[in-house]
């Protein structure tokens, strides 16, 4: 009896951590580090690169090619807006917003969203570039 419980608790023990800690296989959302990350977002024919980040913080640096959804009023709209298999890279500062972001999407039906593991933050640390062009105040996709 004892030989059966153990891998019954393991498995049960690691689908439980998996949904407390956002990571689990399976789901829409995935995490790739900055390596990974940049390498996966080229690759694609099509997909768009999210920065999470308040405005500010964006328009001082951001990854290249990045639109920058800063609140939930701009969320809301940028996800009514796009077909629900668009593959979309997300990032923040570290995790916590982009996290936020990928389980509204998910819950608006995305199936492909990729977190940047441990944000710009790790993006900078690894020495990948940044884009520091000041962009004007109101260069937002989704202004508001």
């Amino acid at each position: 009896m004892k030989a059966v419980l153990r891998p019954v608790l393991l498995i049960i023990f690691i689908a439980i951590m998996s949904c407390v800690t956002g990571r689990g296989q399976g789901g829409a959302i995935s995490y790739l580090y900055p390596e990974d990350f940049y390498h996966t977002f080229n690759g694609e024919n099509f997909a768009l690169l999210v920065d999470t980040r308040k405005s500010n913080h964006y328009r001082r640096e951001r990854i290249e090619g990045a639109i920058n959804i800063k609140n939930m009023k701009t969320l809301i709209a940028f996800a009514d807006t796009l077909d629900r298999e668009i593959p979309i890279y997300i990032y923040c500062d570290g995790e916590s917003r982009s996290l936020s972001v990928a389980e509204y999407l998910e819950g608006e039906g995305f199936v492909k969203l990729i977190i940047l593991t441990n944000g710009i933050r790790e993006w900078k640390a690894r020495e990948m570039d940044v884009d520091t062009r000041r962009h004007r105040k109101r260069t937002n996709l989704f202004p508001g």
